[in-house]
């Protein structure tokens, strides 16, 4: 018998889901806002929680956050009406990674696959930032014309890459700036990186001895050891477009006062091209070993409809893969895209590594 914690500010509901679990053999006790239930908490050790997510005050997802700051936070399940897709996304905006969820209005088998999940050990605490990063633009609404201007968010939720696609679409100025650890400076002219400062490593991959965070040095380091000027600016073009597709800390925002200084040099290339490399440059066994993974997860798509052939330059398997994505199984789509051949199965993948390097799909248990 496990004590589950009932939070929701409707009467009806709350008492009806707790005379389900009762009947299905648990202890529950009842809560009738997320200020109470967490006192009650405190109060009483809990096996799990089911909360409803709207309500007055604190909502679930509030209280979500607070219980996974807790040092033996219990496994959450967050009740709505809304779909799973939406409250999934609006708690991963305010830095919650939610659990697992239960739709409203429930029944007795909904329930009963919730208790067995939490006894399987698959449904686990929800982690609480207790400082929850929201973006403050709509990832998905970039063409509005605001976006550009207003882009700002984490880095694990807004791609350096995505705002580089738009402002090259829209051969912008200006500058994406990443700051964490360090400060990391790309600079854009009419759309076309003009300067780089902050990105570790340029040109590792043809120069291993050179660890550089500085186009000048880069590139002239290179051309000291025998390597064209061409030569040199694509190796570092890739390894920008490594990075920006990598970089999952810090907070990242579009600086459009930023302006290239005298001498600047122009990188070639386009994202579709730089990004497209980069993934097919990622071995096949790594590629394999990384979705492996997360084979038994479900692949959701942010927004299955908002990715226009013009807009990301993603060849047609990437389109497909982008616009299927959504509520099917890795290895649903997999099969869906590969038709049995192995060839078409690793393009499948690389689609969808380059996909969630951007930011486009996301990935729910």
């Amino acid at each position: 018998m496990a004590r589950i914690l009932v939070v929701d500010d409707d009467g009806f509901s709350r008492n009806l889901l707790a005379e389900m679990l009762r009947a299905l053999g648990q202890e529950p006790t009842v809560a009738a806002d997320a200020r109470e239930g967490l006192q009650m908490m405190a109060s009483k050790a809990h096996d799990g929680v089911i909360t409803d997510v709207r309500m007055p005050g604190w909502d679930g997802i509030e209280l979500a956050r607070r219980i996974g700051m807790l040092p033996d936070a219990p496994p959450v399940v967050l009740m709505s009406a809304d779909s799973d897709f939406d409250i999934h996304e609006e708690a991963l905006r305010r830095g919650v990674r939610p659990a697992s969820f239960l739709q409203k209005p429930f029944d007795r088998v909904g329930v009963a696959r919730i208790l067995r999940l939490m006894n399987d050990g698959e449904v686990t605490a929800p982690t609480g930032a207790s400082r929850p990063e929201v973006p403050t633009v709509p990832l998905a609404k970039d063409d509005h014309p605001d976006w550009l201007t207003g882009a700002r968010g984490p880095a694990s939720q807004l791609s350096p890459a995505r705002i580089w696609f738009v402002a090259w679409r829209r051969q912008a100025s200006g500058a994406v700036i990443v700051r964490g650890r360090q400060a990391t400076t790309i600079g854009f002219k009419r759309g076309q990186i003009a300067d780089v400062a902050g990105v570790p490593g340029l040109l590792a991959s043809r120069l291993p001895n050179v660890n550089t965070d500085n186009l000048t040095i880069a590139v002239g380091s290179a051309m000291a050891m025998g390597i064209s000027l061409d030569e040199a600016l694509g190796g570092v073009a890739l390894d920008v477009a490594r990075w920006s597709l990598d970089c999952r800390s810090g907070d990242v925002r579009w600086d459009p006062a930023w302006a290239a200084g005298p001498g600047a040099i122009p990188l070639p290339g386009t994202p579709p091209r730089l990004l497209t490399e980069v993934i097919a440059d990622v071995p096949e066994e790594t590629l394999m070993k990384t979705w492996q993974a997360v084979a038994n997860s479900r692949v959701t798509a942010r927004n299955p409809t908002d990715v226009p052939s013009d807009r990301w330059g993603l060849d047609p398997q990437a389109l497909r893969a982008q616009r299927l994505a959504s509520g099917q199984a890795v290895q649903a789509l997999i099969y869906e895209l590969s038709g049995g051949v192995a060839a078409r199965r690793v393009q499948a993948l690389r689609a969808l590594d380059l996909l969630f390097r951007l930011n486009l799909v996301t990935l729910a248990a």
